[in-house]
């Protein structure tokens, strides 16, 4: 398996927090996040882990990797794109890295933004045994609160019946939290979807397109575990609030 943190935008709703700095690597209890989230997938033994982000914050980047042990392959891959408006989004980023590395091995996808205080065992054995796209999701309880995330509709079975992108009436508390582990048979199905032009950014919008033909199935984060989207200065303080500066 390898790893793929998606680390893309610009960090545009935190402002002057990441304006110098990108979201991935802001501190969070004493390190960066991305550091982190480093941790929770060391233990599942990747061969490879690859960073996708823009040239604007390249070079902070390349900064990081160097306090990484060398014992870890971690590969920074720089997209094109220099503003907000012209970056690739994270299915058109993870398209690139597939067809620029010629992947072909299972893959976890997070979004580099993302902190959640469990580890990802159980999830990982999820997806193993069911063989199939993983979604990690996180029950906010309050449907207001979900209009803000990628909402998502299971069956009994566990399979995602319904994923929708920060919808006005959400029918589900149940949302997206950036964890995504995606089978080597479904990598193509990527590039399928960019080749037929359809929206290149939101993952939940690939999500959702996928599952019209296959089981995806929605594997809910153990009862305790916290999780934060760090996409507004609230949000970000909340996880602060959680873990220490």
């Amino acid at each position: 398996m390898k790893v793929i943190f998606l680390a893309g935008g610009y960090g545009t709703r935190l402002k002057a927090l990441s304006y110098n700095t990108p979201k991935a690597l802001l501190p969070l209890g004493g390190k960066p996040i991305l550091d982190h989230l480093l941790a929770k997938v060391l233990p599942l033994k990747p061969t490879r882990i690859y960073v996708l982000t823009n040239k604007r914050f390249a070079a902070t980047f390349e900064q990081w990797n160097d306090t990484v042990p060398s014992s870890v392959d971690v590969r920074i891959v720089v997209e094109p794109g220099t503003t907000e408006e012209k970056k690739l989004g994270a299915i058109g980023g993870l398209g690139n890295v597939i067809e620029q590395e010629r992947l072909a091995d299972d893959l976890l996808v997070l979004a580099a933004d993302n902190y959640f205080t469990c580890d990802l065992t159980q999830i990982a054995a999820a997806f193993q045994q069911r063989k199939a796209p993983v979604v990690g999701l996180y029950d906010v309880k309050d449907r207001t609160k979900a209009s803000n995330y990628g909402v998502v509709s299971v069956d009994r079975y566990g399979r995602i019946i319904g994923f929708a992108e920060k919808p006005m009436q959400p029918n589900s508390t149940l949302v997206s939290t950036g964890i995504y582990f995606l089978p080597r048979e479904v990598l193509a199905s990527v590039l399928v979807y960019l080749r037929q032009g359809k929206n290149p950014d939101a993952f939940g919008n690939f999500i959702s397109w996928l599952s019209v033909d296959r089981e995806v199935v929605g594997y809910t984060l153990p009862k305790g575990a916290a999780w934060f989207d760090i996409g507004s200065p609230e949000t970000y303080e909340a996880a602060k609030a959680a873990t220490g500066p």
